[in-house]
């Protein structure tokens, strides 16, 4: 399966119809590291979707949140990145350059004293400091 097939295919499963800017988009965050933010992803797409506006990149991308298929992360700057790997994982964001790398992370280790009696949807890790690359300029 392509990677059109593929997305077109996600996006069926959780009953969203698949536009191009829909295809486009999933497309851009599954095969992107960068955890892009809604302007990166506007700005990358423009040239391939002349017609995009940053709207429809805001209400695609909070469909995809809301779907499960993507994740929203605040970063150091306070705005609002994505992520397609909902898989259990960390991110750490340098506080220098502003990069969000990924790190495995074991969920079921976590020890969470205190939240027995709640329903946790969501589980996040993130950490904030300075990248190797950072670190050594």
């Amino acid at each position: 399966m392509n990677k059109v097939e593929s997305a077109i295919s996600l996006l069926r499963s959780k009953s969203i119809r698949p536009s191009i800017a829909r295809i486009k988009i999933l497309e851009y965050l599954s095969h992107t590291t960068e955890h892009p933010t809604v302007e990166m992803i506007h700005t990358s797409l423009l040239p391939a979707i002349p017609t995009l506006s940053k709207a429809t990149v805001y209400k695609t991308v909070g469909l995809l949140v809301e779907a499960g298929l993507a994740r929203l992360l605040y970063g150091e700057d306070c705005e609002a990145h994505y992520d397609a790997d909902i898989s259990d994982h960390g991110h750490f964001q340098c506080t220098r350059c502003g990069k969000i790398y990924d790190f495995a992370v074991n969920l079921a280790l976590l020890e969470t004293e205190g939240l027995e009696r709640f329903a946790v949807t969501e589980r996040n890790v993130f950490f904030r400091g300075a990248c190797p690359r950072c670190l050594s300029e």
